[in-house]
């Protein structure tokens, strides 16, 4: 059987705005419930460098109240984890994360700020 006739089919499925150049974020869903209003992306980094460049984009939207999100994507040996920083309309912060292994759970912090460092899971966060 040939299954070429599926590719017509799966273009028809898949979303037209998706950026093929950006991995889809298993935290998505739960960034666009936290607002009631789209938050400005400063980005999706998957290298420490990628995460410094970011943060002129985060740097200003705290230095400005202004609401923010940022991701990180880690592959590890045996799962992808992500992490989000966010800064709501309200001034509200919080840390979501996702770690593939396993279920796959989010979890949420809320934050007073946040740290960026070099280490496994770079973006921090202050209570």
């Amino acid at each position: 059987m040939r299954l070429t006739w599926l590719l017509p089919l799966f273009l028809l499925t898949s979303p037209v705005s998706a950026d093929v150049r950006r991995p889809l974020s298993p935290l998505t869903s739960e960034i666009v419930a936290a607002s009631d209003v789209p938050l400005p992306d400063c980005g999706i980094a998957g290298t420490p460098g990628e995460l410094e460049a970011a943060r002129s984009c985060v740097d200003a939207a705290v230095r400005n109240n202004r609401p923010f999100v940022i991701q990180f994507r880690m592959e590890g040996i045996d799962s992808v984890v992500w992490q989000a920083a966010i800064q709501l309309p309200s001034g509200r912060r919080m840390l979501l994360q996702h770690d593939s292994f396993g279920e796959g759970r989010i979890t949420r912090e809320t934050c007073q700020t946040f740290s960026f460092t070099d280490t496994l899971l770079p973006i921090g966060c202050e209570h």
